[in-house]
């Protein structure tokens, strides 16, 4: 591991006493918060390790290398409402493999990083543990990554039973826990064909972009999040993580149930233009339509085959293209009219529905009414 300099220890050390600063006052926020402001000191950590021996030195980098992706497990299991997976206990139990290398004289730890297996039974455990540790280290680090980025998207999925517009931050957080990963892997693949070429190259810089990352996205987010409402509880439990389970199974509703649902959901948008309400919310339409969140929510999924973000932007996007052609009004203007705050988002939106950008889409259709 390489040094960090004062800028990544900086950024990291801020983010932390940031995010704490957001739960003084608020302790519901604290089990969602606290495992990132662990997290940031945790990253702070990593650049205090290159003046400790090259014992200890490894062992911790291999320990933190399982401990910071448990962390952000822990703040998406409080999250989503989930559970800590039992097999997280495993990687903690291996925790104490390490133990007899670190008792270790300083040059038997030297010797045994070099390659150099001591003579005895003793020595040779010492060995093993160390490098099981390692491997244990490498599996769980990839596990624990993997296992953050499928609960992130599924929350993601789950935004979009709820909400209408995107949530605060979530595109970075998203881009962070993209490019740690395959920042890693570049590192690495980079290390590797160096070696082979006989080149040196430094790539520490890689790996202070990653701890940069990570410092500014998670900082991002935990500025930026909070728990799901009470209310979105059930679809966190009628919405399952293991795909050969019936979604919605709980609900002993039918097809006529449900089809009964979405006829006074279409009369209640059309009625009162819902859509047109930029924070809108799948409370505030299950309300208006006189149902449970989950129940409109599952009517739309199995019926329509539709979130209830797509299918509020869908309104939006019909309105806004009657509106593209009926005035002149600037693309912005009509982005927020109809229910959408931000020109980025709606660009996405009318894309997806539309198959081409508004201002595209609207230069075509005038195009075929010349005396509009």
């Amino acid at each position: 591991m390489h040094a960090l300099n004062g800028f990544e220890m900086g950024l990291a050390t801020m983010a932390g006493f940031a995010l704490f600063w957001r739960t003084i006052g608020h302790p519901e926020r604290r089990p969602l918060l606290l495992p990132l402001v662990v997290f940031q000191f945790g990253l702070l950590s990593l650049g205090l390790l290159d003046s400790a021996p090259p014992g200890v030195e490894l062992t911790l980098t291999l320990a933190l290398s399982v401990f910071l992706p448990m962390l952000l497990q822990l703040h998406m299991n409080v999250l989503t409402n989930r559970k800590l997976a039992k097999r997280t206990w495993l990687w903690i139990s291996a925790a104490v493999l390490p133990l007899p290398f670190l008792l270790q004289p300083r040059v038997r730890q030297d010797m045994i990083l070099q390659g150099e297996l001591p003579g005895n039974a003793a020595g040779i455990l010492v060995a093993f543990c160390i490098s099981l540790f390692a491997l244990i280290a490498l599996l769980a680090s990839v596990v624990l990554t993997i296992s953050v980025m499928l609960r992130w998207f599924g929350h993601r999925r789950l935004l979009r039973q709820i909400y209408t517009q995107p949530a605060r931050g979530e595109r970075v957080v998203t881009f962070s826990l993209i490019m740690i990963p395959v920042g890693v892997l570049v590192a690495y693949l980079l290390s590797l064909v160096a070696g082979i070429m006989g080149l040196d190259v430094d790539d520490g810089w890689l790996e202070r972009a990653m701890i940069s990352f990570a410092c500014i996205g998670f900082a991002a987010h935990g500025m930026t999040i909070e728990r799901l409402p009470s209310w979105a509880m059930d679809l966190v439990q009628d919405i399952p993580e293991q795909p050969q389970r019936p979604a919605y199974e709980r609900s002993g509703l039918g097809v006529q149930d449900l089809d009964a649902i979405l006829i006074r959901l279409d009369s209640a948008m059309a009625q009162g233009q819902l859509w047109l309400d930029p924070m809108l919310t799948l409370k505030d339409l299950a309300e208006a339509v006189g149902v449970k969140p989950s129940y409109l929510s599952q009517a739309l999924n199995q019926q329509r085959k539709v979130t209830f973000y797509d299918y509020v932007n869908a309104h939006r996007i019909e309105d806004a293209s009657a509106r593209l052609i009926a005035s002149n009004d600037t693309i912005l203007d009509i982005c927020f009219a109809v229910g959408f705050n931000a020109k980025s988002t709606f660009n996405a939106a009318f894309r997806k529905h539309k198959g081409e950008t508004p201002s595209a889409w609207r230069k075509r259709q005038t195009a075929t009414e010349p005396n509009r």
